[in-house]
């Protein structure tokens, strides 16, 4: 059994069929029933587009399984790498400062 849900529109007061989703709009009004939803639904959808754009390779879906399997691994790879030389760097400081104490 279906419910139906109705809300009321926050822009021009009138009631309005809601159907639970982000980009519903008022149909006497034209604005969407809930903005802020929306705005953060496209924020995190531009977000999530932006952190793709930044992988070294682009996934894309007309690649095949073991080529979107490759271009994962590495940009998991390309990432540790960005990652890991800057914490081996500090390592070696660390150490060096540590055994400067010790022999002094």
């Amino acid at each position: 059994m279906s419910q139906l849900n109705e809300i009321k529109c926050p822009h021009c007061g009138h009631w309005v069929v809601w159907n639970c989703r982000v980009d519903d709009k008022c149909p006497d009004c034209g604005e969407y029933l809930e903005e802020h939803r929306f705005v953060h639904a496209e924020q995190k959808r531009m977000a999530d587009e932006a952190k793709q754009k930044d992988d070294y390779f682009v996934i894309k879906d007309s690649d095949e399984t073991i080529t979107q399997i490759y271009k994962t691994f590495l940009n998991i790879f390309r990432w540790g790498a960005f990652y890991g030389i800057p914490v081996v760097f500090i390592i070696v400081g660390a150490l060096v400062v540590i055994y400067g104490l010790v022999i002094l």
